[in-house]
């Protein structure tokens, strides 16, 4: 937990002066953003449309093998402190995430690449 904590307040304390470099993007420049992001699926054509459906349809087929899958993994418990299975739930925490949108933040203020910089704190 007091790591959580730690990595948290490192986390924030990277990320904070970097939200006060991006002086050019603002509220306005967000909505705009946003309003465009709502808009794109009606800019899409018929490849895109058949594109976003095969995507869709085969995703759900793989989401039907999940649970079998899952129930005959769990059955055999002796992996679950392998470090794959470690691995997962590392990476799977929130904090991971923060370090990574820091550290490519970071990366961004220190080259003054203000897309990486946005990119990292997205």
């Amino acid at each position: 937990m007091r790591l959580k904590a730690l990595v948290i307040l490192l986390s924030l304390s990277i990320r904070s002066p970097l939200l006060c470099a991006q002086n050019q993007y603002n509220l306005s420049q967000f909505a705009n953003e946003t309003v465009d992001f709502i808009k794109q699926p009606a800019r899409l054509d018929g490849n895109d449309w058949l594109r976003l459906g095969l995507v869709g349809a085969g995703t759900f087929l793989v989401m039907q093998t999940d649970q079998p899958i899952r129930d005959a993994v769990m059955k055999e418990r002796d992996f679950y402190h392998s470090a794959p299975v470690e691995f997962g739930k590392l990476w799977g925490e929130t904090y991971s995430t923060a370090i990574i949108g820091g550290a490519f933040g970071l990366h961004g203020w220190l080259s003054k690449d203000t897309q990486r910089r946005k990119s990292g704190l997205k």
